[in-house]
């Protein structure tokens, strides 16, 4: 066979239709789309429009969280690729949460919106970093499971959210519920 059709067929090769999985994705996907929008549309008040399909739902209540959600599977995704299984990404992502908004209580009402937004942005990568950087540490390190560091990250979130470790951590979690 020559090296024309070789690459021929490479290139056929990788052009194949779909796998059923990816298909029963997408039709699963089609379907909870139009059932969601057949009971918003059911479920509306009179002369209010689909529940589901709106733009304050599609964005802020669809497409924002799951931005959140799609950066952090970047991170798990990296993990696992490097035959590792990273459970603690929740419990960080909590614990980041948590300092960034005792940090934003922390500053003045009149601050600048130029002052809080890098704060806002820069605390919580630093401390998910920190603890990535703790995590990976003694994983690599001590070799400990990355079950162990689940829990510590959860034990040091939950410390934080319930105030044992920062004080403003139980007025944020008492306010928020």
């Amino acid at each position: 066979m020559s090296e024309t059709a070789e690459a021929f067929n490479e290139i056929r090769v990788g052009r194949r239709l779909p796998r059923l999985q990816e298909l029963s994705l997408v039709a699963i996907i089609a379907v909870l789309c139009v059932v969601l929008s057949y009971f918003g549309w059911r479920d509306a008040p009179p002369g209010y429009a689909n529940l589901f399909l709106n733009p304050d739902n599609l964005i802020d209540g669809i497409a924002t969280p799951m931005s959140v959600y799609a950066i952090m599977a970047v991170g798990a995704t990296c993990v696992i690729i490097t035959a590792g299984i990273d459970i603690s990404v929740g419990a960080i992502f909590a614990l980041s949460a948590l300092v960034a908004a005792a940090v934003l209580q922390e500053m003045p009402r009149d601050a600048s919106v130029w002052v809080v937004i890098p704060v806002a942005v820069a605390v919580p990568a630093v401390v998910g970093t920190l603890c990535g950087l703790v995590n990976g540490a003694l994983v690599v390190v001590l070799r400990i499971q990355y079950h162990g560091m689940r829990t510590t990250s959860r034990h040091h979130s939950a410390n934080a959210a319930s105030g044992a470790n920062w004080k403003l951590g139980a007025q944020i979690f008492r306010k928020a519920s």
